[in-house]
């Protein structure tokens, strides 16, 4: 590998606190898209649609 120039080590400098709120921001999307998908789920089968359940091959 090649050594990285000035301009490429300053993009890659990052203080620790942007480091969290990033992961904070990641973590709260990943919490946003499970409870979407819970409510989702939650309404079509209020509406009698249920997901499909895997059958046992034997």
């Amino acid at each position: 590998f090649r050594k990285r120039t000035e301009e490429e080590q300053r993009f890659y400098e990052i203080k620790p606190a942007q480091r969290w709120t990033m992961a904070a921001m990641y973590f709260g999307l990943i919490a946003a898209l499970v409870f979407g998908m819970h409510v989702a789920l939650a309404e079509l089968q209020g509406h009698g649609i249920h997901p499909k359940t895997r059958t046992q091959v034997q």
